[in-house]
């Protein structure tokens, strides 16, 4: 048994008639010390239990930081006014979205000059949660690139957007 709790039940005894422990039979005592243990027992099973959906709810969550992170697509998820809240591992290295000097930033930073329009008219008709649009994004290392990029809501929260970015660029050259 816990110390603090056992050092709690021994202060309340105390404070309570001492006639009460003098008129409890040995019978009396034993039923109440079994009924203990049974609690007791209960409660390190319960115990384990919980540490036990602890430990999956970690593996879980790690799951899915992993799918997030080593996704094949780059994903963002932005707030209402467009500022990155949180990226993936291939946005990170795609787009520079960390940098020491500004840690937050909008993504229409990352949109090439040339589509930043097209982007903006695709959001302000709210056709990003309907259909994909093709936009060139400025990346780290490749330069401009076209990408195909998705949106949807958040579940985790209401007003946030996740935005998925497919690169494209081989499937844009082949096709002019």
């Amino acid at each position: 048994m816990n110390k603090e709790l056992s050092k709690k039940i021994f202060q309340r005894l105390a404070e309570q008639d001492e006639n009460i422990s003098k008129s409890l039979k040995q019978k009396d005592i034993e039923d109440i010390l079994q009924e203990l243990d049974i609690y007791q027992a209960e409660l390190l099973a319960q115990n384990e239990e919980l540490i036990e959906k602890q430990y999956e709810l970690y593996e879980s969550k790690h799951e899915y930081e992993v799918l997030f992170n080593d996704s094949t697509i780059a994903y963002i998820i932005v707030d209402k006014n467009l500022n990155i809240e949180k990226y993936n591992m291939l946005s990170l290295q795609s787009f520079n979205i960390y940098s020491p000097s500004n840690k937050v930033k909008s993504i229409l930073s990352f949109i090439n000059s040339k589509s930043l329009n097209k982007f903006l008219t695709w959001i302000n008709k709210e056709n990003y949660l309907n259909e994909s649009i093709n936009i060139d994004m400025n990346c780290n290392y490749a330069g401009i690139t076209r990408y195909k990029v998705d949106a949807k809501k958040y579940s985790l929260k209401d007003d946030y957007i996740m935005w998925s970015f497919t690169n494209v660029e081989n499937e844009y050259r082949l096709n002019d």
